[in-house]
């Protein structure tokens, strides 16, 4: 996953999360305001009706219904009732004509409604009551709790409030009632109708909600974009550029394609290490060569030391004796003779080994014509060393092989095996045909690789206590099973000999 989708899929539900809880808490504060201002405005209401009913009290002596029903035609209230107990009002007895009794007991009649039944607590208590009530009863009114104190519940399209504010006793309302100061002498009930800023207030949060999602969209494509421009694609090229370096190709230039910047700094951080390296990989390049040439003279001085003296001294003698019968001599000059054969067969192997890949001569032979080959070609030899040699082969048909190095392969896995084999054994040669691979094996009866030698036997200079040989046959074998696309393979154990097996594709073709 890349970095850009993970950064998404992480900071796009956070984002969107907080829009969400945003908008909701933006609505939840909508609703206590506009609760609150409704109470407010009621509590206003009243405490102006108060001092209107008052004036008329002093002025009139009674109160003007067409002054109620003017403030109830405004439409900010509704349901605009005085509410009062006839024996709670103890109007002096001046003021108590039958008429008056008459107008009072029958107004009190006709407000024989709900708000009636609230007014017992507002006179024991002395506090407003506020109540959240819905037109349609699609859920339980809901008793607030003091004014600017009250957390409103979510508003619907049938909410009011409805509110009882009691009328206390004032100085001015002694003239007309016998009471004591702040004795609740009536209420003003109202109902303020908030169905139609409960659809403001929603339309309002999906306007909000609207607003931040185009802005979350803006913001995401914009912000992609600035990742892709500034982020992305400076990171990409420069692990481009890493993987171009970790192919083994130090010359890449890479500073110049970043800006000024953090990556930029950090492109120009990688180009200094690229150069350390670059350094550090001649440097161990030279050291690897000196080594490989101290290996290599190493080996041939010590490999070419033996023949060289057993030629020297043959020539000696040839040169110094006198004496020397013809049958001697024949035989000091089969020792030169044998000896600078090995020593070209040793200078083959090097010349060989650091030629490295070369095109294959491939022609098609029938298996049994090799083998023959492979076993007139090593069997006096062996046999003169006191080694058996024999041959197991299953399979006879076309082999497509390049003929020269695929003799040369075996002959130095046989060379091998000869040199472990010194009080003689016996040296099998096998062809056969295993799962569409032709496969051949060379198995001695020798004493096993040691342990410690079989993980690196098929690298250059591993001679596994040798008497004789560059330490390359093998390696040399491997490159040739390698050039034909196959495998080789060993199997040993110590005491109980040692196996090579060289496979390669059937069906290789003809080039």
């Amino acid at each position: 996953m890349k970095l850009s989708t993970k950064i998404f899929l992480i900071l796009m539900p956070l984002f969107l999360i907080a829009v969400a809880v945003s908008v909701y808490l933006n609505y939840l504060n909508q609703e206590k305001q506009t609760l609150e201002q409704a109470q407010l405005s009621a509590h206003a209401q009243a405490e102006i009706i108060h001092e209107s009913l008052v004036q008329m009290m002093i002025t009139n002596l009674r109160i003007d219904d067409k002054y109620l029903e003017q403030i109830n035609s405004t439409g900010e209230l509704e349901n605009l009732h005085v509410i009062y107990k006839f024996d709670s009002l103890y109007l002096r007895d001046e003021l108590l004509d039958e008429s008056r009794i008459e107008r009072l007991l029958a107004r009190e009649k006709k407000l024989a409604f709900e708000p009636l039944q609230l007014i017992n607590d507002a006179y024991a208590t002395s506090e407003p009551i506020w109540i959240m009530s819905c037109d349609l009863h699609s859920h339980n009114d809901k008793r607030l709790n003091t004014l600017q104190s009250s957390s409103p519940i979510f508003f619907s399209e049938c909410e009011r409030l409805k509110i009882l504010l009691p009328f206390r006793a004032e100085k001015k309302c002694q003239q007309c009632h016998n009471v004591p100061l702040g004795k609740i002498i009536g209420a003003a009930y109202m109902e303020v109708p908030l169905a139609k800023t409960a659809r403001l207030i929603r339309a309002n949060a999906y306007n909000s909600m609207s607003i931040f999602l185009g802005f979350t969209i803006i913001a995401t494509l914009l912000g992609a974009f600035i990742f892709r421009t500034f982020v992305a694609k400076p990171v990409t090229k420069l692990v481009e550029a890493t993987e171009v370096i970790g192919s083994g190709t130090l010359d890449t230039e890479i500073a110049h394609k970043f800006a000024n910047d953090e990556v930029g700094k950090l492109a120009r951080s990688f180009m200094l290490m690229q150069q350390r390296l670059k350094e550090a990989q001649k440097e161990l390049i030279n050291k690897e060569r000196l080594s490989l040439v101290g290996q290599m003279a190493s080996s041939i001085i010590h490999d070419f030391r033996n023949p060289m003296t057993g030629i020297g001294l043959a020539i000696d003698l040839l040169a110094t004796s006198k004496t020397l019968t013809d049958i001697k001599r024949n035989e000091m000059y089969e020792r030169i003779h044998s000896s600078l054969d090995r020593m070209n067969k040793m200078t083959q192997e090097l010349l060989d080994f650091s030629r490295g890949e070369s095109k294959l001569s491939l022609v098609e032979c029938t298996g049994d014509v090799f083998m023959k080959k492979l076993y007139e070609a090593v069997h006096e030899h062996l046999s003169a060393k006191n080694i058996q040699c024999i041959i197991e082969q299953t399979y006879f048909d076309n082999i497509v092989l390049d003929k020269d190095k695929m003799f040369r392969a075996l002959i130095n896995i046989v060379n091998n095996a000869e040199d472990v084999m010194q009080k003689g054994g016996t040296l099998t040669l096998g062809l056969s045909l295993l799962n569409e691979k032709i496969q051949f094996f060379i198995r001695d009866t020798g004493g096993g690789i040691p342990e410690e030698v079989r993980a690196t036997i098929f690298e250059p200079f591993v001679s596994a206590g040798k008497a004789k040989g560059t330490g390359l046959g093998l390696a040399i074998s491997k490159r040739i099973a390698e050039q034909h696309g196959g495998t080789i393979w060993f199997e040993t154990e110590l005491g109980n000999g040692t196996a090579f097996y060289l496979a390669i594709p059937r069906n290789k073709l003809i080039v």
